[in-house]
């Protein structure tokens, strides 16, 4: 099976997101990781808490369609997201996040004020002397 074909089906159910679930998230991330490790490139994670769940099919739309290509972009729980960026050190990483904040912004000011998206974000530099694996990375606490 090749990586495109695995990564459709770790995607949601919600076309719209176009999202990789948790088990998916975390597969395509690892792969990622090794590479990024094996190369010593830089990569950083993105964590991202919604505050309101009800809208969490916007938010994740706005998501999706924000980050690049080779950006592994998941849904890990109903209103907690995460961002794997390789190829990506803490400033490439801060523009990411700084360019979603801007999209949501522009979001809410479209929406005339109906159930604006609020959020969260923390980003977290790759550290391949302490990070071993995707899953240390998830250990961290809650937003």
């Amino acid at each position: 099976m090749n990586q495109e074909s695995i990564a459709n089906t770790m995607k949601t159910p919600s076309a719209s997101a176009a999202l990789s679930n948790r088990r998916g998230f975390i597969l395509l991330s690892q792969h990622a990781f090794g590479l990024c490790k094996r190369h010593k490139d830089q990569a950083s994670m993105i964590y991202l808490n919604l505050e309101d769940r009800k809208t969490a099919a916007a938010f994740a739309q706005l998501l999706g369609g924000n980050f690049r290509a080779s950006d592994v972009v998941g849904q890990l729980a109903e209103n907690e997201f995460a961002v794997f960026l390789s190829h990506a050190d803490q400033v490439s990483a801060d523009i990411s996040l700084r360019r979603f904040a801007n999209l949501v912004a522009d979001y809410n000011e479209s929406s005339g004020g109906q159930s604006p998206l609020t959020y969260r974000a923390d980003i977290e530099r790759v550290d391949f002397n302490h990070h071993q694996s995707i899953d240390d990375l998830l250990r961290r606490p809650a937003l």
